[in-house]
């Protein structure tokens, strides 16, 4: 919750959160999961990826861009287009979500191209 409540402080620029499902909460997944949902209000743009937060309400309509079931299906072309100078992302989950599929090196090649 502190890097989300940091990311909402900032004063320039859209604020991004990249959410990915926390492997490792097992059976109270989905509690914690929509608990984390509930500290996005004060940001831009929502992302959720992975059944950890399948069944969770988004709060603030629409700063939620969207869920996906996996990483790799968020089209990271559109996703830089979305993107403007100044706006601040953070990426959050599992490592078996992002990190093992260096998600966030190909986000950055897709803000370069």
């Amino acid at each position: 919750h502190y890097a989300l409540e940091t990311l909402g402080l900032r004063k320039s620029g859209r604020k991004i959160a990249l959410l990915g499902e926390m492997l490792e909460l097992g059976a109270e997944g989905g509690r914690y999961h929509q608990s984390i949902l509930d500290s996005c209000k004060g940001l831009d743009g929502i992302i959720t990826v992975g059944q950890g937060f399948a069944n969770t309400e988004p709060q603030g309509g629409d700063n939620f861009w969207g869920h996906y079931d996996v990483a790799a299906d968020i089209d990271l072309g559109e996703l830089a287009r979305l993107l403007k100078d100044g706006d601040v992302i953070l990426v959050k989950g599992s490592n078996k979500v992002f990190w093992v599929n260096n998600f966030v090196a190909a986000i950055a090649e897709a803000l370069r191209s």
